[in-house]
């Protein structure tokens, strides 16, 4: 019977040679040659691995997130505008001895806005976003650094391996 020690030791190289597995052929799965040299795998698994992918469409939600804060300091156009026929049954028209009157009506509404002062609310909302698009670009990094060190951690212990 093993004890604690040794059997953690034993999953742990299970593990590792799971993961050196999967890693290897995460880049042969999407059609590029394996990986030669430490450089060359850990820039597959950068380039391919699922959470850089998400880190990156994070990161790019960001971005938009400034653009769509900094719009508010924008002039808006607004055009409203609409078009039909009416039942009118009011004081007026039976008034005149009409009753209910069917009509057809247009309106059509044009407004101009821009914001002149909101004591900063705007400026603080563009603040958030660009903070927020500055965490979310480290995060980027941060995960890119962790994949690198998982993907040369796995690269040596096969070599140690072989």
């Amino acid at each position: 019977m093993l004890n604690n020690s040794v059997r953690g030791t034993k999953v742990r190289r299970t593990l590792k040679y799971m993961l050196a597995g999967a890693l290897a052929s995460a880049p042969l799965a999407v059609g590029t040659a394996s990986a030669e040299t430490l450089v060359e795998a850990i820039e597959a698994a950068i380039t391919y691995h699922p959470r850089i992918y998400r880190d990156q469409a994070l990161s790019v939600a960001a971005d938009h997130a400034v653009e769509e804060a900094y719009s508010e300091f924008l002039p808006k156009l607004d055009l409203e505008a609409s078009s039909g026929w009416e039942v009118t049954d009011s004081p007026t028209t039976r008034g005149t001895g009409r009753g209910v009157v069917d009509l057809f009506r247009n309106e059509a509404r044009l407004s101009l806005t821009q914001l002149v002062f909101d004591f900063h609310g705007t400026a603080n909302r563009v603040a958030s976003a660009e903070s927020e698009l500055e965490s979310s670009n480290a995060d980027v990094q941060a995960t890119s650094e962790e994949i690198g060190i998982e993907t040369a951690n796995v690269f040596l212990d096969v070599l140690g391996a072989r």
